[in-house]
């Protein structure tokens, strides 16, 4: 695998059910940066407690990773990717915010994926000619 890709933004179309997700790659360091916005500390007895907020951080990760969408619908409209929409999937749908989770995080995943679609566009290029 080529590491340079580490150096630079990553973004690929994956595919989550009938839809596709623009995702980009969220680094490790930008996770941790994630886990501390999403943690709050509170006075407990006089003593300070840290609290993780998962939700927080599923609609934080969103935020960083997902870029837009195409085949999201609700009540049989398009469902367009905004800020908002996101926030929106990422803390009321799990199985969406999983797939964020662990497809942005993961640079083998993206990878494949990216060469999925280069394959998929030079074969339909090939096609038209």
């Amino acid at each position: 695998m080529d590491i340079t890709l580490l150096n630079n933004e990553h973004k690929v179309r994956v595919k989550f059910l009938d839809a596709e997700v623009l995702l980009a790659y969220v680094p490790r360091p930008k996770l941790r940066e994630i886990g501390r916005v999403a943690t709050c500390g509170t006075l407990v007895g006089g003593k300070e407690v840290e609290e993780y907020d998962p939700i927080e951080a599923a609609r934080l990760l969103g935020r960083q990773a997902v870029l837009g969408w195409e085949g999201f619908t609700k009540d049989g409209k398009d469902f367009p990717y905004t800020t908002e929409n996101c926030d929106f999937l990422m803390v009321n749908w799990s199985e969406f915010s999983k797939f964020v989770s662990n497809t942005a995080v993961d640079l083998i995943v993206l990878a494949e994926a990216a060469r999925a679609e280069n394959e998929k566009n030079s074969s339909a290029t090939s096609e038209q000619d």
